[in-house]
């Protein structure tokens, strides 16, 4: 007579299949327990007695995040990485290496708990931790993840290094692992492409404004493969208060300013049931906490639909009737002859770094007021005007903030600190060194007629540049200088720049255009509970 069993380890709990057992004989069927005997040997070790450069190592742990960062240049993954958290609810960063991953990719899923054995720790592969713990646990072909039900004690579902916004900037000195924030989702501006400084290239951007119990605010930007995975769709969907979990940041100060900055570790992680969750459901449970969604004030068509625009000479911007073009976006291909900054006396102002508004210095105080948003500290904007032509006229046009970081590759702020006298009428070399560039550019014009650059695209295949070449301003000479002269310098009042400078700008703009054009706008995928 045969009985069929369930067979369990009581070291481990894991099933070790059915066994026939012939009461008079003993076990008949034959059973692989070769696995069975390996982990019966091995008992889990906890996480916090893990070191570094060890083997051979077993642990019971759940799989509370997966995600599949890109490597540093941008392009490349790297590998599967997970955060793996045992009964103590002590964290382990865990990596798949890429080469690895074809043969573990489907053992291993998020939120469920396994007996992992055996792999092999070793230090830290970068600057910051996504964990606090010492080693990383690095998983091969050879791991198995035996998958468990119902163990006892309970492992939690989630490990954050949670941090109150007002213990970032504290946290910021001494930063060694990166951090996690948590909050109420309050606004978001949509995905947008915008111009990398000092690269040729065009990059995803999300701006997102968090809310914590005290009614605090913390802006966070998402940017690159991040921002193209957080899921605006999917999330406007979920039930009110948005409550979300930004993993693995790394805190930057910028202008006096805490700015969460995210790594290629950062996920993004919806309504994660932790502790907090009541409380946050309580206090954002009023009809102004919904989720606003901003639209983006710069968000300009990308570099295909620019090019397919209707466009106007410079002779007909000089023409244009305010009130017939007053909500109309009108694009132009010129070149630039020079910058000038009228009346102000200088190429940038004291912005609020909310608004953009000027700021308006406080009597008797070193502080300075915006109209809407009190007290801030003042961010250096750019503020000048450009002068641009065609074959046909020549118009100016005013040039404001990011519309000229991307002619100039570099941030105001960051111009105004290397400028030994950034007050003064005379332009940085960052600035001059773009007279001579040919752009398609996208304008606004305003009531009183004046026109304001809104988007700034490679010229087109298509435009053909004035060939006319009037003298430079040569500096301590008395003799003329031909338009053909290449050897001396141009000085910053320069009206005009020679032939060969252009022909060198109109190269380089259509190299940019090549590279933007490829560029992939990837797709976003972001579940309702993890964004991997």
């Amino acid at each position: 007579m045969y009985h069929l069993y369930i067979k369990y380890c009581i070291d481990c709990g894991v099933s070790l299949g059915s066994v026939d057992r012939d009461e008079d004989h003993g076990f008949k069927s034959s059973v692989d327990i070769s696995v069975h005997k390996k982990l019966g040997m091995m008992r889990s070790t906890l996480i916090r007695d893990i070191k570094r450069f060890e083997f051979n190592l077993k642990i019971r742990g759940r799989v509370t995040r997966i995600w599949r960062p890109k490597k540093y240049d941008g392009e490349r993954n790297d590998g599967l990485h997970c955060v793996v958290v045992d009964e103590k609810d002590d964290p382990i960063h865990g990596i798949i290496e890429e080469n690895e991953l074809p043969h573990l990719k489907e053992k291993i899923e998020e939120g469920f708990v396994y007996d992992i054995f055996p792999f092999h720790t070793k230090e830290h592969p970068s600057r910051y931790k996504v964990v606090d713990h010492e080693a990383v646990a690095y998983f091969n072909q050879k791991t198995k993840f035996i998958r468990l039900e119902n163990i006892f004690p309970p492992i939690p579902r989630h490990s954050f290094l949670l941090l109150e916004f007002d213990e970032l900037k504290a946290a910021m000195e001494k930063q060694e692992v990166l951090i996690d924030v948590y909050g109420c989702l309050k606004s978001v501006v949509p995905l947008y492409q915008t111009p990398v400084r000092n690269k040729e290239k065009m990059e995803s951007k999300c701006e997102i404004t968090l809310e914590n119990l005290k009614r605090e605010d913390l802006r966070i930007t998402l940017w690159g493969d991040v921002a193209r995975r957080f899921d605006l769709e999917a999330i406007q969907k979920h039930s009110a208060p948005v409550l979300v979990v930004f993993t693995s940041f790394r805190i930057a100060l910028f202008l006096e300013r805490i700015s969460p900055s995210t790594t290629n570790h950062s996920c993004v992680i919806i309504d994660p049931d932790i502790p907090q969750r009541e409380e946050y459901i309580k206090e954002f449970s009023k009809p102004g906490d919904k989720l606003k969604v901003i639209p983006n004030q710069s968000r300009q068509p990308t570099e295909q639909e620019a090019q397919k625009q209707t466009r106007k000479s410079v002779a007909e911007l000089n023409a244009l009737n305010p009130k017939l073009y007053m909500n109309e976006t009108i694009f132009s291909p010129a070149t630039i002859v020079r910058f000038s900054t009228h009346n102000h006396n200088t190429w940038w102002y004291k912005g609020c770094p909310t608004c953009y508004k000027y700021l308006k210095h406080k009597e008797d105080t070193d502080q300075f007021t915006c109209t809407e948003h009190d007290i801030q500290v003042p961010l250096p904007c750019y503020k000048l005007y450009m002068t641009i032509e065609d074959r046909e006229n020549q118009a100016t046009v005013l040039l404001l903030r990011k519309q000229a970081e991307q002619i100039f590759s570099i941030t105001c702020p960051e111009l105004v600190n290397k400028t030994v006298f950034p007050s003064e009428e005379a332009f940085p070399v960052e600035i001059t060194n773009a007279i001579g560039q040919s752009y398609l550019f996208s304008m606004k014009v305003k009531g009183n007629g004046e026109l304001i650059v809104r988007g700034v695209y490679p010229a087109p295949e298509d435009y053909v540049p004035s060939t006319t070449d009037l003298p430079i301003t040569a500096p301590s000479t008395d003799l003329p200088i031909t338009a053909t002269s290449t050897d001396l310098p141009i000085t910053a009042t320069s009206t005009y720049v020679p032939s060969n400078r252009k022909r060198a700008a109109q190269t380089s703009a259509r190299t940019l255009s090549k590279k933007i054009k490829r560029e992939v706008e990837d797709g976003a995928t972001v579940s309702s509970s993890t964004a991997k």
